[in-house]
């Protein structure tokens, strides 16, 4: 198995959903739903006909939309997102 790093981030949702991932002022994001919007985007992709190996350019600020599409792509390209 080659470490990705979106494995990191399904590992962290399995074993503490609800501890913070992101925080931003009042605002947090549990690993969780992290985990969930970052598939959702792998999904996105995949929909749109992005294959693994293609670039993928994210352009927001520093942004919680940033680490869920940074993570999303990392699921696209491991094809190991949905189980």
């Amino acid at each position: 198995m080659s470490l990705n790093l979106a494995m990191l981030l399904k590992e962290s949702a399995l074993t503490a959903p609800n501890k913070p991932a992101l925080i931003l002022g009042e605002s947090q994001m549990t690993y969780a739903e992290l985990d969930g919007l970052a598939r959702r985007f792998a999904s996105a992709l995949l929909t749109l006909g992005v294959q693994p190996g293609q670039h993928v350019a994210l352009m927001v600020p520093n942004v919680p939309h940033f680490t869920v599409g940074y993570f999303g792509a990392h699921y696209m390209r491991a094809r190991r997102w949905c189980r």
